[in-house]
């Protein structure tokens, strides 16, 4: 098997071996090695989003040794993207747990990290479909968000996708760390698989496409609308539960929600909160530009901070409803010419007396198009809130 061996061209710390040492001492010995961020960016500048994340996870083992080679025993990874890289690992040897390893960006290096903060808030206030905070910490480069371990393998459970194979593995040697007893342990020699990820909605989505795709004769791709509405609905719901607490998650997509097979059905989490906030602090941009809806165009009568997050959550989850319903899976088309500026507000309502301007929809219930229409308005005074989804008739007998 080829292996990619990495030198981070980064000083590693000098863990001291001797008990002797007051932590103190130990604590700014460490610093004294630690890189500087701007050597950390330019380090990573330019590479691969896989890359970037196999530096980021030697770096998390080489300055986060006490948590990654103590606390937590991992085991494999488990996905990554433009923020960061996810692992899975064990807790005390028994409880599985997720690790995120999200990168610090120049402009919040020294504040905390939303994601983190938000999730925290959310499991105080008993927010249901939030993921269960478990810890964090952070060093001189990432934040660390360790959640329960959630979703199941959708992409390696089918035998027509291909690409399941774990990409080529981080392998690396970690330096001399000091473990509970204030002894140092030698170095260590890990080797780690390492997967892209298949965890999320946009994984189970391929996964029934294909199959629909392979059993219907190469006829259609499209997804069972009974579970796109046990989604729906089970995704309104924990939406509705931030909203009536004063949050909008602020970046509903096919890959922020973790699914998961249980017994006959399956059930979701909702996953990156880095955008989430509380309505009272207003609202500025939403986390995926091509999601974003109409009232935040040019040429729209709302002002940014009159906007209400929670509105536009829905409006999100109408983009999502769509790809689910679409066979392509994409966007609208109507959406790439509002993102390239070239269509306004105001044009949107024109075009389809108040209705977003969807196509590619021939197969679909009049049902399910006067729901999406309804998430959907152009006006945001029009469309229906997060818990009329959730109790609606047309996820009347969802259980």
């Amino acid at each position: 098997m080829n292996v990619l061996r990495l030198n981070t061209g980064l000083r590693t710390p000098s863990f001291c071996s001797s008990a002797s040492k007051n932590s103190e001492s130990e604590t700014q010995h460490q610093k004294q090695h630690l890189p500087s961020y701007t050597e950390v960016e330019k380090l990573s500048a330019g590479l691969a989003s896989d890359d970037k994340a196999r530096l980021a996870v030697v770096n998390a083992f080489t300055y986060s040794p006490e948590q990654l080679l103590s606390k937590y025993l991992v085991r494999r990874i488990i996905g990554f993207g433009s923020n960061g890289v996810v692992l899975a690992a064990l807790l005390n040897m028994q409880t599985p747990v997720a690790i995120k390893i999200i990168y610090k960006r120049k402009q919040r290096h020294s504040k905390p990290c939303p994601d983190v903060e938000a999730l925290k808030h959310l499991n105080a206030l008993n927010c249901p479909g939030a993921l269960k905070y478990i810890d964090d910490w952070q060093d001189a480069f990432h934040f660390y968000l360790v959640t329960e371990l959630f979703g199941s393998d959708w992409l390696a459970s089918s035998p027509v996708i291909s690409n399941t194979a774990p990409l080529f593995p981080v392998t690396f040697t970690t330096p001399n760390h000091r473990i509970a007893n204030g002894a140092a342990e030698a170095n260590t020699m890990i080797s780690l698989p390492f997967f892209a990820g298949s965890c999320d909605l946009w994984a189970w989505a391929v996964l029934h496409r294909t199959h629909a795709w392979e059993s219907s004769g190469h006829n259609h791709s499209l997804l069972p609308i009974v579970p796109i509405k046990e989604i729906i609905k089970q995704t309104a719901s924990a939406l509705a539960g931030m909203h009536s607490r004063g949050f909008y998650h602020g970046d509903v997509k096919l890959e922020n929600i973790l699914i998961q097979s249980i017994g006959g059905g399956v059930a979701i989490r909702l996953a990156d909160f880095g955008h989430t906030q509380h309505i009272s602090l207003g609202f500025d941009k939403y986390g995926t530009r091509e999601i974003s809806p109409p009232e935040m165009l040019w040429d729209s009568p709302y002002k940014m901070q009159e906007l209400d997050g929670r509105c536009i959550d829905v409006f999100a989850l109408g983009m999502m409803l769509y790809r689910l319903l679409n066979q392509s899976g994409k966007l609208p088309r109507a959406a790439k010419s509002v993102n390239a500026g070239m269509v306004g507000y105001h044009d949107l309502l024109k075009i389809n007396g108040g209705l977003y301007p969807f196509g590619g929809l021939d197969d679909t219930d009049v049902e399910d198009l006067l729901m999406l229409n309804s998430m959907c308005m152009v006006d945001p005074n029009q469309r229906i809130t997060m818990e009329q989804i959730e109790k609606s008739s047309w996820l009347q007998n969802i259980c």
